[in-house]
Order: structure tokens, then sequence, then C-alpha cells
């Protein structure tokens, strides 16, 4: 079996192991690295998002006040963030309907704090969600 060289290879591994688009930022909302999925999901070079403010990436798509308020809470106090519904127009993708959840990552060998945040695309599933309800108005126009 492989040994990663330190505990940030092995950390990276695990991080483009998981198949949802992940984000870690630190204190100040900085995008330090996001994984694979991330890059590939939202179409977005590591370049332009690494060292980044979250606010500037992808054009400013990311630029929510109320999601940045969120997060930072996330950093500076222990609140988590679950499920936090986000609508995004990314001119490459279209509207996107995102469930965002996030965690504070506290460094045992320094004061760094950084942010865990997963990013989860329902768009698809709000799309038949709203054809589901049509259907189901429609059927009881019909049954009147």
């Amino acid at each position: 079996m492989m040994q990663p060289d330190n505990n940030d290879t092995l950390a990276q591994a695990i991080v483009d192991t998981i198949r949802e688009p992940l984000l870690v930022l630190d204190r100040d909302l900085r995008v330090i690295v996001a994984n694979r999925y991330f890059y590939s999901k939202f179409q977005i070079e590591p370049q332009f998002t690494q060292g980044r403010m979250l606010a500037s990436v992808a054009q400013g798509q990311w630029n929510i006040p109320a999601l940045h308020a969120l997060l930072k809470k996330i950093g500076s106090d222990d609140e988590v963030l679950e499920d936090y519904e986000v609508e995004l127009d990314f001119p490459q993708l279209g509207r996107r309907i995102l469930l965002m959840s996030g965690r504070k990552l506290v460094h045992a060998h320094d004061a760094a704090v950084n942010i865990l945040v997963s990013l989860t695309d329902i768009t698809e599933l709000r799309q038949a969600e709203r054809k589901r309800d049509e259907l189901l108005r429609q059927k009881d126009i019909l049954l009147e």
C-alpha cells in the first residue's frame, strides 16, 4: 500500500475522492483549495479560484451577502451550516439550485481556522418536483 508523503497529501486524496464539490475557505472566505468535482461541476479552473475571495470566484457568481454572513459565523463562532439553499446563474451552466453545508475546521498544530463547504446540485430534483406538482394540479382539474 502506498503511504502518503504527509497529512496534506492524504487530506487532498480524501477530498478528491469525494464525488460532491467541496471548498476549503479561510476565515476571510478566501478559497484555500477546492476538489476536482468543484472544478468540473462549475467549469472553473483552479488558477481562477485558489487564493481568491469567494465573492470573486466565477465572475462574482458566489457574491451572495447572506451566504457570506453565514459562512463568516462558522469561522468565528461554532455555527454549522446545514442545507442552505442558494440559486446561482452560471454563464456556461445556466441557473443551478445548490444545497450548501459548512463546518469549521480547527488545526491542532496552529491557530488557523478553515471552513469546509460541501455543495449538492439539486436543480434536477427541484425541476422534477415542480413537474410533479403541475401534473397533480392538472389531474385535479380533470377530475373535478
